[in-house]
């Protein structure tokens, strides 16, 4: 291993990885490690999808999690939704932590008879975390099935008691 003084600053080769330490009166700071990671933060949704009738709800859970001691507040939107349908975050924003800190997305589906019932279908949703100039997607779905047609009045038989 080699030290070489350069203007009161030391280079220092330890294995693949290089910091500059500066000579800062008795002691010496790490200025600027070769190869740490920016701070950051990883985006999970559970489950990949979800199924629910038109006029109620599906929930998923938004997971996260912290690298690299990143510690902003995290907004979380979603992309994709079917006519009709609504979604909300609890909470509406988040700081994600290193075991992971959630979030939960619902999404409403119009029942029919609403202003914009939600059709019946298959819909791709796409979800994003913004912090600052980092933005995070994952994907998730939401399959909507039709109410059943009730009968139509008179149309019910059997016996009466």
């Amino acid at each position: 291993m080699q030290y070489r003084l350069l203007h009161k600053a030391s280079i220092l080769l330890v294995g693949a990885a290089l910091a500059v330490l500066a000579g800062c009166g008795s002691g010496a700071r790490t200025v600027a490690p070769a190869g740490s990671a920016d701070p950051t933060f990883t985006l999970s949704i559970s489950p990949d999808s979800r199924t629910t009738t038109q006029g109620t709800a599906a929930a998923y859970t938004l997971t996260l999690t912290s690298q690299s001691g990143f510690s902003a507040v995290v907004t979380p939107t979603v992309t994709g939704l079917p006519a009709g349908a609504t979604a909300a975050f609890s909470p509406s924003s988040v700081t994600p932590t290193a075991t992971g800190a959630e979030t939960t997305l619902t999404v409403t589906a119009a029942p029919p008879g609403s202003t914009t019932p939600t059709p019946a279908g298959t819909y791709p949703l796409t979800v994003s975390a913004i912090s600052g100039a980092i933005n995070r997607q994952t994907a998730t779905s939401i399959v909507v099935t039709a109410l059943p047609t009730p009968p139509a009045p008179g149309s019910l038989t059997g016996a009466i008691q």
